[in-house]
């Protein structure tokens, strides 16, 4: 089988913010997998960006930003910079993802297996999420190579740069949850098609956990600061709003995982009042299409 980096060029983009160790791993990992690989810095106060600054590795290009500019703005800025070297695929990740070793070449058996009309269709190919420490998987797991999906992560897409100048890139308003949502109905909406190859693994963190004894059960739910449950819920209302009649199901969905977030909230986190009210000014800004004012400081 041909090798794919005989046949597609690929440039990773990735998003930090400070956690050094997490994105040291991640670059270690994807570096060797990919031709280029660009990291855009929203202004990490930590150690990250004194790492950032010391590489030596003419495969990286560094962005840095002099303030948080959110996840859609700095996804913006790397796929533009990889569109202006020529790049026609683009690999975006999160400082946390951990990429395997063979999820690119899976990819692109699967994109090189195509008919030329659905290559044509394609806007992006997504890897099998798995929500856990990097480890030993079963590469025998799925019959099917790959299926068709409505959302997926943004973390671990490979994605067209044409496609992406196509529908104009991210969101920049929404600053950050629920980009990809919106990225990947926009793509549905006009067409495009969005696989997920099963064989293909991308290692992901979901983020803080909070370990729950209720009675004599024992449960795991994760938690997010207010900022976090701001866009959220301001995003959730944008999505409703933009979307609800073109993929009326999907918003259905979404909306009962909405509503079950402010429920774990409201009962299982210490400061309720806090959290009810980073919800409530998410929901009212976003009814009143207050979009693009960051509200960094609840």
């Amino acid at each position: 089988m041909v090798n794919y980096k005989d046949k597609h060029s690929v440039c990773a983009v990735i998003i930090s913010y400070n956690g050094i160790d997490m994105l040291f791993k991640t670059i270690e990992l994807v570096i060797d997998l990919v031709d280029k690989l660009i990291v855009v810095d929203n202004n990490s106060s930590d150690t990250t960006k004194d790492y950032l600054i010391k590489i030596d590795n003419v495969k990286v290009d560094v962005i840095f930003n002099t303030m948080n500019m959110g996840i859609a703005s700095a996804l913006n800025q790397g796929v533009k910079k990889a569109a202006s070297l020529g790049y026609k695929w683009i690999l975006t990740l999160d400082q946390d993802s951990k990429v395997h070793q063979d999820m690119l070449s899976e990819m692109f058996n699967v994109y090189d297996s195509l008919n030329p009309s659905l290559q044509d269709k394609l806007a992006l190919i997504a890897p099998h999420i798995v929500y856990q420490d990097y480890g030993d998987i079963d590469t025998n797991r799925f019959q099917k190579p790959y299926i068709e999906k409505d959302v997926v992560i943004t973390s671990g897409n490979l994605i067209k740069s044409t496609v992406l100048e196509d529908i104009n890139g991210y969101n920049d308003d929404l600053f950050i949850d629920a980009v990809d949502f919106d990225l990947c109905l926009r793509l549905r909406n006009k067409g495009y098609k969005i696989l997920m190859c099963n064989n293909a693994y991308l290692f992901h963190s979901l983020g803080e956990k909070k370990q729950i004894d209720l009675c004599f059960m024992k449960f795991t739910i994760h938690t997010h600061n207010c900022v976090r449950k701001y866009y959220m819920a301001r995003n959730h209302i944008y999505i409703i709003k933009n979307y609800l009649f073109s993929n009326s199901l999907f918003c259905i969905k979404k909306s009962i995982f909405f509503i079950i977030l402010i429920l774990q909230s409201m009962l299982f986190e210490s400061d309720r009042l806090k959290s009810l009210r980073c919800f409530s000014l998410g929901i009212k800004d976003g009814i009143s299409n207050k979009l693009g004012e960051n509200q960094h400081a609840i």
